[in-house]
């Protein structure tokens, strides 16, 4: 997982996201699963994340049979919507200090979707992670 200083900054979380949106579009499930830390609530596996993304944020195959692909947009290294959203210290999973959460639109097929990532901004007795939370339509 990445790990990243005490200090970070919101340009420093979102290079996070971005750099895991981008092993998404190379269907690097692993290396995806790799950039952040998880929680056992979730279960997140690089084999359940292939699955959201197919599913268009559903585990199962789309009704129409549409398998949906990660992907980048041409000339568009940013996100359409992103967020950083701060909240004051809070306790988290292990004794791990929750600080606030990071939002990303996922671009598939070649275009923006709808499909949303989120991440739990945590730190950590080492320094901040992202754990993934969820991958879902708002």
């Amino acid at each position: 997982m990445e790990l990243l200083p005490f200090s970070a900054s919101d340009e420093d979380l979102l290079a996070v996201a971005h750099a895991w949106l981008a092993r998404l579009a190379e269907s690097d499930y692993d290396a995806a699963f790799q950039l952040t830390a998880h929680d056992a609530y979730f279960g997140w596996t690089p084999d359940l994340i292939r699955r959201v993304i197919e599913g268009y944020g559903r585990p199962e195959p789309t009704r129409d049979g549409v398998v949906h692909r990660g992907s980048t947009r041409p000339g568009h290294d940013q996100a359409r919507h992103q967020a950083v959203e701060r909240w004051p210290a809070r306790a988290a999973e292990g004794g791990a200090t929750s600080l606030g959460e990071v939002r990303v639109d996922v671009p598939l097929d070649g275009d923006w979707s709808d499909l949303t990532a989120t991440f739990e901004i945590r730190q950590t007795d080492k320094g901040v992670v992202l754990v993934l939370n969820e991958i879902h339509v708002f």
